[in-house]
């Protein structure tokens, strides 16, 4: 718009210096005529610089303020994007499956079991070592030739495996199963099978419900979550914690006292009472808690474990999975 006004000034401002010189040339010689045109055009020459400047530094505020306009926009264009995000994204009450964030997460019912599983595996093996090496005569199988330390290896396995089935702690002189047995977090799991008893048996989805063995759903929940699995879950927790504690040496609260503190004041009655606790309270504990849920789901987590945890499985277990499969053929 500037520079069209700039022309048309020129224009007028010409035609009135062409009057101005028609008149001229009525009174004066030809160099006057010259001399007055030459001066009105250095001087529309001289506004027309002025208007152009002028144009460039508009163009240039223009230009900033679209920047500045866009960079508006792109800011509120985003932070539009990311509230609808978050109002798209909504977080789920309830997730059936490995533990991510929240406190509302579930772990997926078949992956507790196999905690429950792995930890009945591990008190079979390891109270069968303490029967071997410690308990059974020696003389006639070999063991007499390993050292002391060796044959009260298991002993400390189970007071330090119980301790870090419970609280996650690792003691002195923990061997690489103690580290994995700290890893299963056995509470959590506990507390998110019993959720999931609660949910099947309002659906009537627990097998005892599904056969008809028991008549009501109410009757059902009340008897088999509330009685039967948390009786076993506690019987768990509480055998565990007897193992760690039964002689005053440790505790589930402070830090392990040195192995070699415990292994200085061990005795065959001590050896006895872990190896009782284990055969008469743990494994019986597990064995209740999987079979709340149905032989059909024990079955796969079975499979799971003797394929992913095969090193974990109990020689009396695979020899029992022998003998069924040659009775079988």
């Amino acid at each position: 718009m500037l520079l069209i006004a700039s022309i048309a000034k020129y224009i007028s401002g010409f035609g009135i210096g062409g009057r101005s010189s028609l008149s001229s040339m009525r009174n004066t010689n030809d160099n006057d005529t010259m001399t007055t045109t030459s001066n009105s055009r250095r001087l529309f020459l001289s506004q027309l610089d002025d208007d152009i400047t002028q144009l460039d530094d508009d163009s240039t505020e223009s230009i900033t303020t679209i920047d500045s306009r866009r960079s508006f926009l792109s800011q509120l264009v985003s932070s539009s994007l990311i509230v609808a995000s978050d109002s798209i994204l909504i977080k789920p009450q309830q997730v059936n499956a490995l533990p991510f964030f929240g406190s509302n997460d579930r772990r997926q019912l078949e992956i507790c079991l196999v905690t429950i599983l792995r930890v009945k595996y591990w008190a079979m093996t390891v109270s069968n070592s303490i029967n071997t090496k410690l308990l059974s005569d020696t003389t006639n199988t070999g063991i007499a030739d390993i050292s002391d330390l060796q044959k009260k290896a298991p002993y400390l396995e189970a007071r330090l495996g119980s301790k870090a089935l419970l609280t996650q702690k690792i003691g002195g002189g923990a061997n690489f199963k103690v580290e994995e047995l700290g890893k299963l977090q056995l509470k959590e799991c506990i507390d998110d099978a019993k959720y999931s008893c609660s949910e099947m048996a309002k659906n009537n989805q627990l097998p005892t419900q599904v056969t008809g063995e028991i008549s009501s759903a109410k009757k059902a929940k009340q008897m088999i979550c509330s009685t039967e699995l948390c009786d076993a879950s506690d019987d768990l927790l509480e055998s565990l914690a007897s193992i760690v504690e039964f002689d005053g040496l440790e505790t589930t609260i402070d830090p392990s006292p040195r192995s070699s503190l415990m292994l200085s004041m061990y005795n065959e009655s001590k050896g006895k009472f872990i190896y009782r606790t284990f055969r008469e309270r743990v494994i019986p504990s597990c064995e209740r808690i999987l079979s709340v849920f149905g032989s059909d789901r024990r079955r796969v987590v079975e499979d799971y474990v003797q394929r992913d945890y095969a090193a974990e499985v109990p020689f009396e277990v695979l020899q029992s999975m022998y003998d069924d499969d040659s009775e079988q053929q």
